[in-house]
Protein backbone atom coordinates (compact mmCIF):
# COMPACT_ATOMS: atom_id res chain seq x y z
CA UNK A 1 0.00 0.00 0.00
CA UNK A 2 1.27 3.47 -0.83
CA UNK A 3 1.65 6.23 1.71
CA UNK A 4 -0.76 9.10 1.52
CA UNK A 5 0.81 12.47 0.93
CA UNK A 6 0.00 15.41 3.15
CA UNK A 7 0.94 19.06 3.01
CA UNK A 8 3.96 19.84 5.17
CA UNK A 9 4.16 23.09 7.14
CA UNK A 10 7.38 24.88 6.25
CA UNK A 11 9.68 26.25 8.97
CA UNK A 12 10.54 29.95 9.18
CA UNK A 13 13.38 30.94 6.86
CA UNK A 14 14.32 31.57 3.25
CA UNK A 15 13.72 28.93 0.58
CA UNK A 16 14.97 28.12 -2.91
CA UNK A 17 13.64 25.49 -5.29
CA UNK A 18 16.22 23.30 -7.04
CA UNK A 19 15.62 21.24 -10.19
CA UNK A 20 18.04 19.20 -12.22
CA UNK A 21 18.98 20.29 -15.74
CA UNK A 22 17.75 16.91 -17.02
CA UNK A 23 14.33 17.16 -18.69
CA UNK A 24 12.81 14.03 -17.08
CA UNK A 25 13.59 15.01 -13.50
CA UNK A 26 11.35 14.30 -10.53
CA UNK A 27 9.74 16.98 -8.39
CA UNK A 28 11.85 19.94 -7.21
CA UNK A 29 13.70 20.05 -3.89
CA UNK A 30 13.22 22.92 -1.42
CA UNK A 31 16.32 24.13 0.44
CA UNK A 32 15.98 26.33 3.54
CA UNK A 33 18.48 28.77 5.03
CA UNK A 34 18.17 31.11 8.02
CA UNK A 35 19.25 34.38 6.41
CA UNK A 36 19.11 36.13 3.06
CA UNK A 37 22.93 36.12 2.81
CA UNK A 38 23.04 32.35 3.27
CA UNK A 39 20.37 31.81 0.61
CA UNK A 40 22.25 34.06 -1.84
CA UNK A 41 25.35 31.92 -1.32
CA UNK A 42 23.32 28.73 -1.90
CA UNK A 43 21.86 30.20 -5.11
CA UNK A 44 25.37 30.83 -6.44
CA UNK A 45 26.57 27.36 -5.44
CA UNK A 46 23.63 25.38 -6.82
CA UNK A 47 23.16 27.68 -9.81
CA UNK A 48 26.34 26.38 -11.44
CA UNK A 49 24.87 22.92 -12.09
CA UNK A 50 21.12 23.12 -11.35
CA UNK A 51 18.08 25.21 -12.20
CA UNK A 52 17.47 27.39 -9.13
CA UNK A 53 14.43 29.52 -8.36
CA UNK A 54 14.08 31.79 -5.32
CA UNK A 55 10.96 30.60 -3.52
CA UNK A 56 10.73 33.32 -0.87
CA UNK A 57 10.66 33.91 2.87
CA UNK A 58 8.35 31.92 5.11
CA UNK A 59 7.11 33.31 8.43
CA UNK A 60 4.52 31.55 10.57
CA UNK A 61 3.98 28.96 7.80
CA UNK A 62 3.02 31.72 5.29
CA UNK A 63 4.90 33.15 2.33
CA UNK A 64 5.94 36.77 2.93
CA UNK A 65 5.44 39.11 -0.05
CA UNK A 66 8.64 40.96 -0.98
Amino acid sequence: MARQSKKIALKDGFYIEIKSNIANHQSPILVRRNSKDEIDLAIRQYGKTKNVRYYGEIRNTKLVAE
